[in-house]
Order: structure tokens, then sequence, then C-alpha cells
């Protein structure tokens, strides 16, 4: 517990109630449009493009260190960043103060004066570090001090404070907490004096109830309102449709206190956080599942066996430099698992992509400095799956990506980005010269198997694929087959329907390509550029002036031919490709699911009745956790305020980032998006420090988004 401070004299630096309007400047360029004069703009127009990336966080090392780091959330610059408002005998604040949008603000000193009460409004000073409240008439703290994450130093000597809210807890970095001079509680008092401020911050957020859930997320249609009403008509047209979902569910190994110290210790714990990864997961019934940071011990031991029951198969590849380690650090290894529907889909062929092995594979690459030093270190990576659909006879490519989280690497985000688009070019042309017979169905046959780390043939499931070189339609395709699970079930005397064959692409453009993931970079990056536009000049600011072979080459630059667009940015909702916000229309329950989600979409039978779990989704305060009587002041049910139009969806929250990171891309030539799962209600998210918490199981969010497949022309069956 810190010891008083001496009183010093204070200096009024400005009244609090009166705007600050800066000099003209003379010589001072236009600022953007609806910039305010004197705000920050960029080279690209963007006022928010640099801070965004210099904000990102990290993905596989979480954004919270107690060290200073280059991902750490900056105040804006400014030529003074302390203000000391201390013995000027202010009696109050009002929350419409001019001091409460002085966001750059690092130490503000409002000691010794006669202030009753603060306002919540204080919460916008997110970069404070040092708050000085001492000697002042204060009866209480506004909970929404909780929100100023930063705080190393908060004073709150010689007041008439009898408690603090628990919502004290998420200053996971406060190193001194003065409270001398009140009638704190002796517990509280007795706490911090004995094991000192981070004790005591520990004890406030491990402790603090379950605060009220947001809201359900809507379901937002993006088809023109013309078209609405014949597709809901539509029962063949929705249950054609495919349904995909992208979610990092946050590596175990990386959801530890020390990188998440705002998140109460027993929402971190794997036993609680898979149950509400699963039922997150489940409940939006998508038909293909694409996860990331998996470790290879939670696929075997957890998610095979949740997503089997639910009716779904498997693939999965972990990061290579983990197979060279023990069985224990290989059971920590994370890499991405896609799922899909066994009665929807069929396995063709899956094959992994290690960036950094491709990378030492390209000759141009070998023998440079950029590449043994920037992206071999990198050990990210990507899945990809090619799928027949039972239901349609299409077929189509699925990536499930994971690219590097850190900004200071641009450069070899756009290296990665433009390999996997290379790599499910290559994986186009394949499948589209192939001819795929569809397995077909058997009522109750034999599960297929899924696979974790094999080769891409022991990856594959139920199909027969012939190349159409050699294929004869007079031919029995399944007579020199390997035996498969539907050929087995044949064989014990069940009637097989006649074998389908999936439709053909004589044109591989035709062909329906998915590229779905965690991509860490914001819509003015070089990565978005690149998907969206189908190639990026060798001269973009994001390589960072690196050399790596043709993609910098002078004449070159990366390029791709899939014609991708992000689905949340058809919906307007990714802060890039703006599209037309469609209203929003919320999403029929689901049914139950093979007994893990019943009835209650929000509920889980993973997690018995008054569980931490169920008490999270239903706002029910957890007996064990709880202060005593009016240990919940200050706690809030969510707003319920709906997002703004244009708002983009939130896909990363943390204390120093919030926006989106993740995407579900789509060949728009060949699919057609009609509807995405809409945003976490904005007026939860005003009052929430970041994830994971109570609610949501990673710092990530899950992301679907639903397809119809256009019809195939040119001569395609």
């Amino acid at each position: 517990m810190a010891s008083r401070t001496v009183a010093k004299a204070a200096i009024p630096i400005t009244n609090p109630n009166k705007p600050i309007l800066p000099a003209p400047d003379p010589d001072a360029k236009d600022t953007p449009d609806g910039a305010p004069p004197g705000s920050a703009s960029t080279t690209d127009g963007s006022p928010s493009a640099a801070a965004a990336r210099a904000n990102h966080p990290s993905a596989t090392v979480a954004p919270i260190t107690q060290a200073p780091r280059p991902t750490a959330a900056r105040p804006p610059q400014n030529t003074w960043s302390a203000l000391d408002m201390g013995g000027v005998r202010l009696k109050t604040l009002p929350p419409t103060s001019a001091l409460f949008g002085f966001s750059f603000l690092i130490n503000l000193y409002l000691n010794h004066n006669d202030l009753t009460q603060i306002p919540p409004a204080i919460s916008r000073l997110r970069h404070l570090e040092l708050l000085d409240l001492s000697g002042n008439a204060l009866s209480s703290v506004p909970p929404e001090l909780g929100m100023l994450t930063s705080l190393k130093e908060l004073y709150l000597f010689d007041n008439m404070l009898t408690g603090l809210p628990v919502e004290l807890g998420s200053l996971h970095q406060l190193r001194t907490l003065g409270i001398e001079g009140n009638p704190i509680d002796s517990g509280l008092r007795a706490l911090v004096q004995k094991d000192g401020t981070p004790a005591l911050i520990s004890y406030l957020r491990d402790t603090a109830p379950i605060p009220a859930p947001p809201p359900p997320r809507t379901w937002i249609s993006t088809l023109p309102p013309a078209e609405r009403g014949a597709y809901a008509g539509d029962r063949g047209a929705q249950d054609d449709a495919i349904r995909v979902l992208s979610y990092n569910t946050l590596a175990q190994k990386c959801a530890t206190e020390r990188l998440y110290g705002y998140t109460p210790a027993w929402a971190l714990a794997w036993e609680y956080r898979k149950e509400l990864v699963a039922a997150e997961v489940l409940r939006h019934r998508a038909d293909i599942v694409c996860l990331q940071e998996v470790e290879k011990a939670r696929y075997e031991d957890f998610w095979q066996g949740a997503m089997g029951e639910a009716g779904y198969e498997g693939i999965y590849w972990w990061k290579g430099r983990w197979r060279a380690q023990g069985d224990g650090e290989r059971a920590m290894a994370d890499g991405c698992a896609t799922f899909y529907k066994r009665d929807r889909f069929v396995l063709v062929d899956s094959r992994p992509l290690e960036f950094a092995t491709a990378a030492m594979q390209r000759p141009d690459f070998k023998k440079t400095d950029d590449m043994f030093n920037r992206v071999l270190g990198k050990d990210h990576m990507a899945l990809l799956a090619l799928l027949g659909d039972r239901r349609t006879g299409a077929r189509l490519v699925c990536a499930n990506a994971h690219l590097n989280w850190d900004p200071a690497y641009r450069d070899v985000k756009l290296v990665q980005a433009a390999m996997l688009a290379e790599e499910v070019e290559r994986a186009v042309r394949e499948l589209a010269g192939k001819e795929v017979i569809l397995d077909p169905v058997f009522p109750g046959s034999a599960e297929g198997g899924g696979g974790e780390g094999g080769d891409a043939g022991d990856l594959a499931g139920d199909y027969v694929t012939v190349d159409s070189a050699s294929f004869s339609p007079d031919a029995d395709p399944l007579a020199s087959a390997p035996p498969t699970p539907s050929s087995q079930t044949q064989s014990q005397g069940q009637t097989p329907g006649r074998p389908r064959h999936a439709q053909s692409y004589p044109d591989p453009a035709l062909l329906p390509v998915l590229i779905v993931g965690d991509f860490n970079s914001v819509a003015e990056s070089g990565v978005y550029e690149f998907l969206r536009a189908g190639h990026v000049p060798p001269n973009h600011a994001d390589w960072m002036g690196h050399t790596y072979g043709r993609y910098t080459a002078a004449a070159a630059g990366p390029r791709h031919r899939l014609g991708l667009r992000s689905a949340y940015g058809a919906a307007g909702l990714d802060g890039g490709d703006r599209g037309v916000l469609a209203g929003g229309v919320a999403p029929p329950p689901p049914p139950g699911v093979n007994g893990i989600i019943s009835g209650d979409p929000e509920m889980s039978p993973l997690a018995p009745e008054g569980s931490p779990v169920q008490n999270a989704v239903h706002g029910t305060p957890n007996p064990s956790l709880s202060l005593g009587a009016g240990a919940g002041a200050g706690q809030s049910a969510a707003m319920g305020r709906a997002a703004r139009p244009g708002e983009a969806v939130v896909t990363n929250h943390t204390p120093s980032y919030q926006g989106v990171l993740d995407y579900l891309w789509y060949s728009e030539r060949t699919l057609g998006v009609t509807g995405v799962l809409g945003p976490i209600d904005a007026g939860y998210l005003d009052k929430c420090v970041g994830f994971p918490n109570a609610h949501f199981p990673s710092d990530h969010v899950c992301i679907v988004a639903e397809f119809r497949i256009k019809a195939v022309k040119d001569g395609g069956r």
C-alpha cells in the first residue's frame, strides 16, 4: 500500500469546462473530411489506419503484458501528457467536461479539491497511468474506473470511502493503490497491507459476480429487399445454402493470468472455457467449421468427440516446429482444425500449408537475409480441404488460415497471404480436373475417420476420385475402389442409391472457393488489399522495403484470380469493403444437436446446472464468487445499444485493440452471401474491458456467414 504523497503546489493548466481551440496553422494541410482541426491523419487517407496497425494485438502471444511493447495502445500524440488540477477548490466535474476529451493524458492530478463524486465519463481517459484523487470528499468511486486498464498508480488517500467497486479487479497493471485515511473495510485494508496491491486486485477480479450477458447476436440479411421474401419462402434454396463459421479459440497455453490479467482466473481454465467454446461453435449449426489455435491434445481429447457427436468429421494440422519436440511439447502445439457435416460433405482431399516450409522451397526466396531472418521464424499455417457437396453435387475448396500477428512483420503477412492464394489456386486447378463420384448416403452408416497431422490422403473420408483423363462412364467406379464405410455398409445388406457424379468444372474459375480464418490484418492493410483486389504493388508500404523474389520485383508483385470478397464486407461490417447494410432479423432458434445443445441455444448440457458456464450464460451470480451484499453495486446489464449503421463487427476485443482481424473470404463469381451473424451488442462492449471473460472464452469472436452456390455456366454439368 502506498504512503501519502506530499501535497504539492499545484498549477492549474486549464479550466476543464472550457473547450480548447487550437491556434490556426496557416501552413497546415486540410484534414480529412469530418476530422476535427488538429486531428492526426495518415498518408493513406484513413485517420485510423496507422493507429489500427500499430495497436494490432497478438493472437498467439496475447496482447497484455506488463512490459512496454510495440503492440500496446498509445495515446494520441500531444505536446503534453500530464494535467495538474490539484488544490484549485474544484467542487464538481460535469460529465460534459472537456477534460474527458483529453484522451492523450497519462497523468492526472485532481487531489485536494472538494469533489464529492467522479463522473463515469472518466473511463474515456483510457491511457491514464497515474490518477490522484486524494484529499477530496468522495464516498465512492465509479465502477467505470475499471476500464482504465493502463493505470499503474491510483491514489485515493483521505476520502470517505468504505469500499471499492469489484470492477477495479480489471486494473491488472496497477502496482500502487493508496487507501489510507478512509473508513474502508478492514478486510480489504488488511489484504492490501499484507500482500500488496496486486493481491487486492486479484481478489476483486476473481470474486466479482458474473455480470449480465449481452443480448443474442442477430442474423443480418445481405440480400436486396426485393429478394428476401422469395428466399425466405424457398425451402430448397435455404437447404442448399452453406453456413461457414470461423473462430480463433485461443490456445490454452496462452490463456494465462500474465497475458490476460483482467480476466478472472476461473474464466481462463480450460474446464470452463471448453464448454463455452463448444456451445458457441455448435449453436450456429454451421456446415463447415474452421477453428484456429487448436492444440493437438485438445483436438484429440475434446474436439473430435464433441464434434463427432454433433455429426461432424474433422481434419487437423499443427505448426511445424513442434513436431521435432517431445511428446509433452507436441501435445501443446496449436494448429488449425476444419470440421464439416458428414451428411452434407465428403472430403475429396486435404493438404496443409506451412508458410515457412513453402518459402524454403521457392527458388526466388533462397539465400536472402529477409527470408531467413523474417519469414522462417514465423511458423503460421493454413489447412486446405477439398470437399464434395452431397446435397448439391457441387465441390469447393475451403482454406482455414492463421497468419502472423506482429505489426512489425507486415511484410511477412503479405508473403503468407500470397503463398496462400497460390496454393488455393493450385488446389482449384487440381480439383476442377478430377471426376469426383459421391458415395450414396446410407442411414446408420459407419462414421468416417478424421485425421491429424498425417498425410493428405489419410485425411480423406468417404470418396472416390478418378482422373478425368482415365474416366470411363461405362466402368463401375466402385469396383476397384478400396472399401469405404459406405461400401462396407452395402456389403452388410443395405441397398445403395445410384452413385452420383459431382458437378464438373471445365473452367477452374467456376469452382467455389472459401478462404477463412484469423488474418491478423485490418481493412487498411496490404493483406486485405491483396485478397480483395487480386494484387498488391511491389512498392506497397507493407513490404517495408524488404525483398521477396518476384513478389517485390519491379514489374511483378503477387497476384491471384480468385475474385475474392469478404462476407462481412458485403454487409458493410468489416471496416473495408463497404456494402449496403441490411436490416437485422432475429435468427430462428436452432434445434437440438445430438444432445450437445438442446432446446435453449444458449445452454449446453456439457455444463451441469448451476455451473459457472450456465451462470455466465444467464447472468446468475456464482455464490462461491460473491463478495456478499452490495458487492455488485455498480454492475449493470448491457444497455442493448444496436450497432450503428456501417459500424464494423468486432472480431478481436482486448484493452489495447477492438476491431476486425478475422475474415470469411469467398469467390464472388461462384458464391453469393445471403447473410452474416451480426455484431455483439455495442452497449455490452462499451462496458467490457476485454475478452476473454465470463461470456466469451477467447479474445477473438466467432464469425458466421451463409452462402449460396451460383449456377455453373459454360458447359458445366
